[in-house]
């Protein structure tokens, strides 16, 4: 419908998400919808939030997906796919003002779920590209430091990467760190 307002399509297009149905949920799973659908939806709320919202709209988008991460009554389909969202919006734009960013993402590597535990590296990775010299370091710390996260650390290294390898400036920049990879 051509007449839809960004936050209408995005209640439509999370609804499963957020109020999931019989219809929508998989069999023997505790998701919601399918995980390919949380991808999905992720990328084109991310889309969304990114090109077509207000700024208003755009930190209520970021807002929501906090006090999602935040609460600790939240499904794990609605972590999944904040996190995903988040991850997919960081990749593209600072999202550093939120001063508790960091520590959200890394609270949900403690989920008893590896999906959300998954989406979270993924998140980090991304949200890492945003302001990598905010995040990079510390991610390079935590790998050092803490070797029970050390494999999803390395997934969140692992996207900064594959992220980043696709222009020279990027590459120029992420260079700077090699030392600090290896040692």
């Amino acid at each position: 419908n051509p007449s839809l307002t960004f936050v209408e399509l995005v209640q439509h297009l999370t609804n499963p998400v957020y109020n999931p149905s019989p219809a929508t949920q998989p069999a023997n799973s505790p998701l919601s919808v399918h995980k390919q659908a949380f991808y999905s939806t992720s990328s084109c709320v991310s889309a969304l939030a990114l090109n077509c919202a207000t700024e208003t709209e755009y930190q209520a988008v970021i807002t929501q997906l906090l006090d999602n991460l935040r609460g600790t009554d939240m499904s794990c389909s609605v972590r999944l796919f904040g996190l995903l969202t988040l991850g997919g919006i960081g990749k593209h734009r600072d999202l550093s003002e939120h001063a508790d960013l960091q520590d959200v993402i890394m609270t949900s590597f403690n989920s008893p779920t590896e999906e959300v535990k998954s989406a979270a590296s993924y998140a980090l990775g991304n949200v890492s590209v945003g302001n990598l010299n905010l995040y990079l370091p510390m991610i390079l710390s935590e790998i050092k430091n803490n070797p029970k996260r050390q494999y999803l650390l390395l997934h969140s290294l692992k996207e900064i990467i594959t992220s980043m390898s696709d222009e020279e400036d990027n590459v120029n920049l992420l260079k700077t760190y090699v030392p600090d990879m290896w040692n």
